[in-house]
């Protein structure tokens, strides 16, 4: 049974355009991209890499907008994508696969010829005078297994730091400017009962620096939580997992 992707303007409420796909995407995730110099900017992770799109003229695809990603687990699903456009940054929070469990997986990777690659075709327009080149599928900068990683909070973009919540109920946070020094920080604990997802409701991070987790019917929000850091040592071979992904 054929699917369909669906883009619409949203001031007019007009279908810009659509796209049929078969059962063969099994895995995958839409979301904006977020560059200053470009508008209607989108991409889509799935089979193993990045395709670029624009509102201009979906659903044909943005001129060399295909970007390999060197994942290396088999993914069940992917849970969000954030992007940091101020350090070329992209973090997949995804599940893998892992016996009869799906183990909980964050992928951080540095990919400037993403943000490159609309710059140019908001330059540009329709057409790219040149290839933005990626020789290799790009390798993580740094991967956090389900042993550290419970849920992704969001990036506090004023810092430049990816805010994770640790299996031990801490939330902690990595600073996107230095993803692989084998770093991160901790700031606050918090209760056992706010780390059970509520309805498949995420936990995330405001603007303000406050962290909010579903509560049975309510929302639990806690303030000043980032301002004390402890900085601690990942204590897992994380090198030797990406080593992993060449074989």
């Amino acid at each position: 049974m054929g699917h369909s992707d669906l883009v619409y303007e949203v001031a007019t409420g007009n279908l810009v355009g659509s796209q049929t796909f078969g059962d063969e995407r099994r895995i995958w995730r839409w979301t904006y991209l977020p560059v200053p110099s470009s508008t209607g900017s989108f991409i889509l992770v799935c089979d193993g890499g990045i395709v670029c799109y624009s509102a201009m003229t979906f659903p044909s695809q943005v001129q060399g907008g295909r970007i390999a990603l060197d994942i290396g687990f088999r993914l069940t699903k992917i849970e969000s994508i954030i992007i940091n456009p101020e350090t070329s940054t992209l973090v997949l929070a995804a599940n893998r696969y892992g016996g009869y469990l799906d183990n909980s997986i964050l992928l951080i990777y540095r990919i400037p010829e993403l943000f490159e690659l609309f710059e140019l075709f908001e330059l540009f327009k329709l057409f790219i005078p040149r290839q933005v080149e990626v020789a290799a599928p790009i390798r993580p900068s740094r991967v956090l297994s389900s042993k550290h990683y419970m849920y992704c909070l969001g990036i506090d973009q004023a810092d430049g730091k990816l805010v994770f919540l640790h299996r031990n109920s801490w939330v902690c946070s990595i600073s996107l400017s230095t993803p692989a020094d084998g770093h991160y920080k901790r700031h606050f604990f918090v209760p056992g009962e706010l780390t059970t997802r509520v309805n498949n409701i995420h936990p995330l991070l405001t603007r303000d620096k406050a962290a909010i987790f579903a509560f049975h019917n309510r929302f639990a929000v806690i303030r000043n939580g980032m301002v004390f850091p402890e900085v601690t040592e990942q204590d897992e071979d994380w090198d030797s997992m990406l080593r992993k992904l060449d074989h």
